[in-house]
């Protein structure tokens, strides 16, 4: 697997004229030289974080609560040109995003959940005995780390079809045990009665 990440990065590394290069190109973006665009989309974020920072600070327990547009401590370019409309309300640090909204209260719930739902997975992934509900308790796992890398750097808790998918897994998750046991004792053949 990681023979063919590295094949893939060499390959997309400086195609940024392809769809199938725009991974290769964001991670680039985070650990190797950048373009222009990148570097003025760089510059706004840090102008952001900045603005995520004065919002956290001015309410650290119990945050600015949703609904409520974040104060500007830095001057940031708008961004309603480029359809986001939201862009006062809602920061591409999502996680630092649910700080700045949540306080500490609500962020070291967030946490709580995140990290619950990560030991389930590997708990889930060391006890079941189906191979096929191990994978995805294993793969579950995964995507919720995967979650937070994304939110991290993007709107990842905003958008909703990962927010839908990750929901459901998350449901799917804590009925593992449960099917698993089912696995393990199949329901008896029915069979027809005469005359009902």
């Amino acid at each position: 697997m990681a023979i063919l990440l590295v094949t893939y990065i060499g390959i997309f590394w400086n195609r940024t004229d392809t769809l199938l290069g725009e991974p290769a190109r964001a991670f680039r973006s985070q650990v190797g030289t950048t373009s222009m665009r990148d570097e003025r989309s760089d510059a706004w974020r840090d102008l952001e974080r900045e603005n995520i920072t004065g919002n956290i600070r001015s309410a650290p327990l119990t945050g600015l609560g949703f609904g409520r547009p974040y104060r500007f401590y830095v001057p940031e370019p708008s961004l309603v040109s480029s359809g986001f409309i939201y862009w006062t309300y809602i920061t591409h640090n999502a996680i630092f995003w649910v700080w700045m909204k949540m306080g500490a209260i609500g962020f070291i719930a967030f946490w709580l959940l995140l990290g619950s739902a990560i030991v389930q997975g590997l708990t889930s992934f060391r006890k079941l005995s189906d191979s096929t509900l191990r994978v995805l308790a294993i793969t579950i796992a995964g995507l919720i780390v995967m979650q937070v890398i994304f939110s991290y750097g993007d709107l990842g808790l905003t958008y909703a079809r990962p927010m839908i998918f990750l929901g459901c897994m998350l449901g799917v998750l804590v009925r593992l045990p449960e099917l698993d046991r089912a696995a393990d004792h199949p329901l008896p053949e029915q069979t027809v009665l005469d005359g009902v």
